[in-house]
C-alpha cells in the first residue's frame, strides 16, 4: 500500500504542531488573572486566556500596534512567566520543608522563535537552628 505524499507530510506536520505545546500541570503554574489585566492590560490577559500554552513571540505578532490598553512595561515583564502577576496566584503557592526534593521550578526554554515560561511559586520556612548550632541566620535580599 502506498499513500500519496502530501496528505503524509501534511498528517506530519499536523502532528508535530499538536505535540509542539504544552502546559505544565503539577505542581500548578501560574496564569492569567485580574493582577496580570491591571499590570498588562486586558489584550495580553484575554491573549493568554485564550491559549495558556502560547509564548510572548506570538503575543507580540498577534498586537503589531503594541500592546495598549493598560499595558505598564515597568510592571509587566513578558519575559518573566510570561507577566503573570503574583497576586493571581496567591492560592497557589507551594510549601516545602528543607530537605525535601524538588522538580524544577521555572520552566524556560527558548524555541525556533518561541519562548515557552511557566513558573510555580513557592516558599520554604525559615528554619530554626539548635543553640549549639554553627549556624547563624543570614538575611538575603534581591
Amino acid at each position: 500500500m502506498q499513500l500519496p505524499l502530501l496528505p503524509l507530510v501534511s498528517l506530519l506536520g499536523l502532528l508535530s504542531g499538536a505535540t509542539a505545546h504544552g502546559l505544565v500541570q503539577s505542581p500548578s503554574t501560574r496564569s492569567p488573572g485580574d493582577a496580570t489585566a491591571a499590570a498588562c492590560g486586558k489584550t495580553m490577559a484575554n491573549f493568554y486566556k485564550a491559549d495558556n500554552t502560547s509564548y510572548p513571540e506570538a503575543l507580540l505578532r498577534a498586537n503589531p500596534g503594541g500592546l495598549k490598553d493598560g499595558y505598564n512595561a515597568k510592571n509587566c515583564n513578558l519575559w518573566l512567566c510570561k507577566g503573570y502577576q503574583f497576586g493571581d496566584n496567591k492560592a497557589g503557592v507551594r510549601q516545602y520543608v528543607g530537605g525535601q526534593e524538588v522538580v524544577v521550578l521555572q520552566w524556560y526554554w527558548f524555541g525556533q522563535g518561541q519562548t515557552y515560561e511557566s513558573c510555580t511559586d513557592f516558599v520554604v520556612p525559615e528554619a530554626t537552628a539548635a543553640a549549639d548550632s554553627p549556624i547563624r541566620k543570614r538575611e538575603w535580599w534581591a
